[in-house]
């Protein structure tokens, strides 16, 4: 019997109080359920194990470890828990384990992973890196493929980081994700809320290179069939009565035909959970706003970033406030919710273009149709252009390294990129978060309002 442990890890300490804050949800991992049911089609003898740091307590991993000895371990780190990957890593190859990264994360800061903790560092605890689809790449490592024949694999030959090329797999070709990998009903207990993915990429990213804060990998555009996503999400309302499905692409509005498609789908199925898509406000228009209503998309988590024209070009958003305003005023007027994120920190940021951002993100909040507001400083996320930017002004700082303190990486962007003195920047962002609580506090009581009539 061949073991693995796919871990998707805690929140690092400092990042934590993001959970307090509304929209961070107890949702299964996608990546962990397709890779393990991948595995379990390919492998006969495997035996599964998925550890969900939002359900299973971090301080039992070891316990775990010690009885269970699994062969192989996968991780998928962010920005928010590479520190906790790292305890696990360790804990896992104290048991023997080999143990593989996967993710925009692990891929972007490759050469510091591999050359602190990979194989011949002092800190050995990660055997190699997987990027874009691991699928594919993850099995083979298993069955013991050499590695330079693994698509996707990117790995120490003991002289240098060797990246292998890239394949991207048909979404079509993975079955469903199965969801007896994990305790279904738990998930459902605590948010009522599964994901499904029904497509990868993003159109804008595609056109232009993307917002200059986004860290996914270029790529290009893959959708799955909409009867196929349909099974699933028909799937997940029968068997667990899940009440709402969160549609985790990058943008629901890559394609407006496969858009159309989908809708024509939906028809098919009386019993529709309600759902809540990511979605680029500038293809929004009275036609598809009503699919989105007919499908019973109740909420779109809306990028503003920013209410200043000159810090949206700054983010290469492609859109302007006057747009942005008028979209939301669309969704409101069909009834659809819509919680809004800004990040401060936009190239050549100043605090009227802060304070423009404020006043705006009290504008587009008063009705009942606003489900919330957050504000956050920008985070050069590695696989970012902004994180290319703060690399290539500071090398010695950043290049090789893989641990980073990411709040003290954001004030150096700030203080290298924005036109505001970082202490007024930061003055200026506590005013921002504490008037965002007031109108979350507000659209708490319109929402629980809404429920109730």
């Amino acid at each position: 019997m061949i073991k693995v442990a796919l871990l998707e890890p805690k929140f690092d300490f400092f990042y934590r109080f993001l959970l307090k804050e509304g929209r961070t949800y107890a949702v299964p991992p996608l990546w962990a359920l397709y890779l393990g049911t991948y595995l379990k089609e390919k492998i006969p003898d495997v035996k599964i194990d998925i550890l969900d740091c939002q359900i299973f307590p971090m301080d039992k991993l070891e316990e775990w470890g010690r009885k269970n000895r699994p062969d192989f371990v996968g991780i998928s780190p962010k920005f928010l828990n590479y520190i906790s990957a790292l305890e696990a890593a360790r804990i896992f190859k104290k048991f023997g384990a080999k143990v593989v990264l996967g993710g925009t994360h692990s891929a972007s800061l490759k050469d510091g992973i591999l050359k602190n903790r990979g194989p011949f560092s002092n800190d050995y605890c990660i055997d190699a890196i997987i990027q874009r689809d691991g699928e594919k790449a993850f099995f083979e490592y298993i069955k013991g493929k050499p590695l330079e024949k693994i698509n996707n694999l990117i790995w120490h030959t003991g002289k240098k980081i060797k990246e292998n090329k890239i394949e991207l797999l048909d979404l079509n070709s993975l079955s469903l994700p199965d969801r007896k990998l994990i305790n279904s009903k738990t998930y459902v207990k605590k948010s009522n809320i599964f994901s499904v993915l029904s497509q990868k990429g993003c159109s804008w990213q595609e056109k232009t290179g993307g917002c200059i804060f986004c860290a996914q990998e270029l790529s290009k555009l893959r959708f799955r069939d909409p009867v196929s996503v349909w099974e699933e999400i028909d799937f997940l309302r029968k068997k667990y009565n899940v009440g709402i499905i969160w549609d985790s692409s990058e943008n629901f509005f890559n394609d407006l035909n496969w858009l159309n498609d989908f809708w024509k789908v939906s028809k098919k199925y009386k019993d529709r959970p309600e759902f809540k898509v990511f979605v680029r406000l500038s293809e929004i228009n009275n036609e598809n706003v009503k699919i989105l209503k007919e499908l019973n998309v109740v909420e779109i988590i809306v990028g503003v970033e920013s209410g200043s024209l000159q810090s949206l070009r700054g983010f290469n958003k492609g859109i302007t406030p006057g747009l942005i305003k008028e979209k939301i005023n669309l969704l409101h007027k069909n009834e659809i919710n819509t919680f809004h994120c800004f990040i401060f920190g936009a190239p050549k940021e100043t605090k009227e273009t802060l304070w423009e951002s404020i006043e705006f993100a009290k504008d587009i909040s008063k009705n009942k149709y606003h489900a919330g507001t957050r504000f956050n400083i920008v985070a050069p996320y590695p696989g970012s252009t902004m994180w290319s930017m703060l690399l290539e002004s500071d090398p010695e700082r950043y290049a090789g390294k893989d641990i980073i303190n990411w709040k003290e990486a954001s004030i150096d962007w700030v203080e290298k990129y924005c036109n505001i003195n970082i202490s007024l920047f930061l003055k200026e962002f506590k005013k921002a978060r504490k008037m965002s609580m007031i109108l979350n506090e507000k659209a708490k009581i319109y929402q629980a309002n809404g429920k109730k009539s």
